[in-house]
C-alpha cells in the first residue's frame, strides 16, 4: 500500500506553481463540490493506492480517498467486489436494450 498526501487548488501561482507534486490545479470550471468558493479555493486529502489479489494470478490496483484506519484491505476488497458486480450488471442490461 502507498499514500500521498495531494491538495486541490483552484491557484495555478503560488504555492501550487512552486510544488506541482503536492498541488492539483482544478479551473473554475472543472467540478468538485470539496470547493465551495474562491475564498476557499484548497482541498487537502490523502489518497491510498491498494493492490489485492482478485483471482489465482491475477491482481486489482485502486486509488481510493477510504482511510486505513476505517477500512482494511479486505473490505476494501468486498466494496470494490460488489460495485463491480452491480456495473457489470447494467452494462449486461444496457448492452440487452440496445438488441430490442
Amino acid at each position: 500500500m502507498l499514500q500521498k498526501r495531494i491538495v486541490i487548488t483552484r491557484h495555478s501561482t503560488g504555492s501550487a506553481a512552486v510544488n506541482p507534486k503536492k498541488y492539483k490545479y482544478f479551473t473554475k470550471q472543472s467540478r468538485f463540490d470539496f470547493i465551495e468558493n474562491s475564498k476557499c479555493p484548497d482541498y487537502e486529502m490523502t489518497i491510498r493506492f491498494v493492490r489485492f489479489k482478485i483471482i489465482d494470478d491475477s491482481y486489482e490496483a485502486i486509488a481510493t480517498s477510504l482511510s486505513e484506519d476505517r477500512f482494511s484491505v479486505e473490505e476494501l476488497k468486498e466494496i470494490y467486489r460488489k460495485r463491480w458486480a452491480i456495473e457489470t450488471y447494467f452494462t449486461g442490461n444496457l448492452c440487452s436494450f440496445g438488441d430490442v
